[in-house]
């Protein structure tokens, strides 16, 4: 309605809310207590967060061209507190050696961040052989076995066993032993006691241990005999005087 002047203005107003994100997810790898592995069943975990909602947890194998879901256990939701996130995945393609992982997070707001996981993989079991005893040998008492194992990646664990019945299976017969800790890898040893065993001609197995948890697949053997009267003193007579009873007695 006008009276000689401007029309009258009827105005209104409404508040806008947005979210001001200035930050990335913080991604965490929680430290593993092995980063070695053979490929199958690789894992890692960890955290995610971030001030605002976090949309998803990615991941890449082929050095971050390209990253996915697959294999990934993560629910969205708000980041704070950080949200745990988990991978398996299968890393047998890869060749051996050291290789990175990369993880990615990615807030509601698409800004992201990648963490990264170095692993070392390993497919190849350690080859074991034999110093001592000598092939062949006769023993008895304290016994020193020995020998070296190689193995290019991380070398955890040397083991031997005694095989008394020689079927090829320790632990399986009367005077067999179970698998029992060397000392040492790449140089390794055992005292054996052998008094504690069987006089009995023994097949000795050794096997070795990687960090990825590949095991000698044919451990090797070496053929050793234990005689506890291998040592025991003997006595010639050379010379018996005839006026000597030889059982004991004065003529």
């Amino acid at each position: 309605d006008r009276k000689g002047g401007l029309a009258a203005v009827s105005t209104t107003s409404d508040n806008i809310y947005f979210a001001l994100d200035k930050t990335s997810p913080v991604v965490v790898i929680t430290p593993p207590g092995n980063t070695y592995t053979a490929g199958p069943g690789t894992t890692m975990s960890g955290t995610v967060g971030d001030g605002n909602d976090v949309d998803s947890v990615l991941v890449s194998t082929d050095g971050g061209t390209t990253f996915a879901a697959t294999g990934v256990t993560f629910t969205p939701g708000a980041g704070s507190p950080a949200r745990a996130w988990s991978w398996t995945g299968d890393l047998s393609a890869k060749p051996e050696g050291t290789f990175t992982l990369k993880v990615k997070g990615i807030d509601e707001f698409n800004k992201e961040s990648i963490a990264d996981l170095v692993v070392t993989i390993d497919k190849t079991a350690p080859v074991m052989t034999f110093n001592t005893p000598s092939a062949g040998a006769t023993v008895n008492q304290g016994v020193t076995i020995s020998g070296t194992g190689v193995e290019t990646y991380g070398f955890t664990l040397v083991e031997i066993a005694l095989d008394g019945d020689r079927d090829g299976a320790p632990f399986d017969g009367a005077n067999d032993t179970d698998w029992t800790s060397a000392t040492g890898t790449h140089v390794w040893s055992y005292n054996l006691n052998s008094a504690a065993e069987a006089d009995a001609t023994y097949d000795i197995y050794v096997r070795g241990t990687d960090g990825a948890g590949n095991v000698t697949g044919t451990p090797p053997a070496r053929v050793m005999t234990i005689l506890q009267s291998s040592d025991n003193p003997t006595f010639d007579l050379t010379n018996i005087d005839e006026g000597v009873n030889t059982s004991g007695a004065a003529s």
